[in-house]
């Protein structure tokens, strides 16, 4: 498996957002230079030592002294396999990838999870697991270093799954824990998927859903930016939403 790749592409980070985790104020994003892209970079910013909201924007342009400190506070990985790049989570350690095809529809194709130190943005680990010879998934989140969730759209009986894997030695074991009838909305893919405080958040473009783990619905929000969003987290009792290009970070505490 080819996980690396050499030329002009491995030190250019791309500007298209797919994905986003964060904890304890820890941002990483999944950067592509195209939409199609399977391979790109993870991006990490300290946003505690990030005061400006803007500033990161113009890293060619400031003074040396404020790119020295930005830049020691903003970490990229190398070039890396990560698929789609909207299934991340992380631990106060490591960042975790579903690298997923997101073309594959559904089958019997195995998926991969990478294991990204934060420290050095190097992986450390890469497991192949699948959870159903008929359930490829296309959204999940981890919540620490041997949990994982995952969101399957059952689209023949118009339902969400929600699974739950768990880390035992080398193998992630995998059990449905809810599903949620009907298909939320019709018009969007799911755009981003995070677990938090005892619930699901599913957002498609200006729709986000608060669901219980059983799989019931609670709580709809919905907005009108006419942006779409790529990937969310939770992070103590803030909702994190970003949105497309150009890349937007917003937060809003969970109610």
């Amino acid at each position: 498996m080819d996980y690396g790749k050499a030329g002009d592409e491995m030190g250019q980070v791309g500007v298209i957002p797919e994905g986003m985790t964060i904890r304890n104020n820890i941002f990483v994003t999944s950067m592509y230079n195209k939409n199609s892209d399977q391979r790109g970079h993870l991006v990490s910013y300290n946003l505690n030592a990030i005061k400006s909201k803007y500033a990161v924007q113009n890293l060619t342009t400031m003074s040396w002294s404020s790119f020295k400190t930005y830049s020691q506070n903003i970490k990229v990985s190398p070039y890396i396999k990560m698929g789609h790049g909207q299934s991340l989570g992380s631990s106060s350690s490591y960042i975790y990838v579903m690298a997923n095809d997101n073309n594959y529809k559904n089958g019997p194709k195995s998926e991969e999870i990478l294991q990204v130190r934060k420290s050095d943005m190097q992986i450390e680990k890469i497991w192949i697991f699948k959870i159903a010879d008929n359930r490829y998934i296309h959204n999940a989140t981890f919540t620490d270093d041997g949990t994982m969730y995952a969101l399957f759209h059952n689209g023949g009986h118009h339902l969400y799954e929600y699974w739950k894997l768990t880390l035992s030695g080398d193998t992630w074991v995998p059990t449905q824990v809810g599903a949620t009838n009907g298909d939320f909305i019709t018009n969007s893919p799911v755009q981003g998927f995070a677990y938090g405080n005892g619930y699901f958040f599913i957002g498609f473009n200006d729709y986000i859903f608060k669901v219980t783990e059983n799989g019931t619905a609670v709580k709809s929000y919905h907005f009108n930016t006419r942006r779409e969003i790529e990937g969310m987290g939770v992070d103590g009792g803030q909702l994190y939403v970003q949105f497309a290009q150009r890349s937007e970070l917003t937060s809003g505490k969970i109610k």
